[in-house]
């Protein structure tokens, strides 16, 4: 009964001329999203991103809605509409003030070593729909709140969000961490102090909401680790070669992204964001990353 209400709701908020598609079996996220009929004009990356967005959210990514224009929309748990192309002509400042989801996933994250600086804007991860977010982790500080959970992180209890495995992630990147900072304890200086976790605040300098405020990023020790704001001369390749590649791919192995990638460098910031990384991990345990 609650689903069927669920459903009625979710389909009032569509026109009456839209085709919705509801996601109810998430166990091969890539074959339903392939069972789609996307429009003609869509291509293979369309198909390929909403895999990735079904495959790393399977609880909160619920259906496709094409209309009658032939945009497409993901549906959200909370009922929300996320539109996938906005079809606006766009400079790099505005995909990062007001993204859709095709820009928030435009720039790939390429995974494992540093052999240079990315190119001039090059900042996958840094466009984020807010209001995708907002479906995921919750839409207001006392809702973002309410989803966290404490997590155990070298020796430290950090809030971190619960919903989608994100702080069950986190706790699995803790217990590598701890054998690797066994093995090796001079990176524990580029642990402690962490930087922190959960902080409803703005992005410095914007007015968009911060991963912080979603409790989906943690801030290891800022001292070891550089910002690009703060920073305005030196070698940014050797900065960013500076970091221990063993950390980062203890991060990335759980879908963690690591801001030292980005041309706008924040090499203390590691942020929950599993989508940028399939299809090289599993998200989940109830959904089923695809593979190329």
């Amino acid at each position: 009964m609650i689903v069927m209400i669920f459903l009625l709701f979710l389909d009032g908020c569509c026109s009456a001329d839209a085709q919705v598609y509801f996601a109810r079996d998430h166990r091969n996220s890539r074959e339903w999203v392939e069972s789609v009929p996307l429009p003609q004009n869509e291509s293979k990356r369309t198909r390929d991103d909403l895999c990735r967005l079904f495959a790393a959210y399977p609880m909160s990514c619920t259906g496709i809605e094409i209309t009658e224009k032939h945009d497409v929309y993901v549906i959200m748990k909370n009922g929300a509409r996320i539109i996938y192309d906005d079809h606006k002509k766009k400079s790099s400042e505005e995909k990062l003030a007001d993204p859709d989801l095709q820009d928030m996933l435009e720039q790939a994250y390429i995974p494992g070593q540093v052999n240079g600086n990315p190119a001039e804007n090059s900042d996958p991860g840094r466009r984020r729909v807010t209001s995708f977010f907002q479906a995921i982790y919750g839409e207001t500080e006392i809702d973002v709140t309410g989803n966290t959970r404490n997590v155990e992180f070298v020796n430290h209890k950090v809030a971190f969000n619960a919903m989608e495995g994100a702080a069950d992630a986190l706790h699995r990147v803790d217990e590598n961490l701890a054998v690797l900072i066994k093995e090796k304890p001079e990176l524990s200086r580029y642990v402690n102090p962490l930087g922190g976790t959960l902080k409803w605040r703005v992005i410095e300098g914007t007015q968009r909401l911060s991963p912080h405020a979603f409790a989906i990023a943690i801030d290891l020790n800022p001292d070891q680790g550089a910002y690009w704001r703060w920073r305005t001369e030196g070698n940014h390749v050797d900065i960013r070669k500076e970091f221990p590649p063993a950390l980062i791919a203890l991060f990335e192995e759980q879908g963690f992204i690591w801001g030292g990638k980005w041309y706008h460098y924040d090499m203390m910031h590691f942020e929950y964001r599993p989508e940028l990384l399939c299809p090289k991990i599993v998200v989940t345990k109830s959904s089923t990353a695809y593979n190329q």
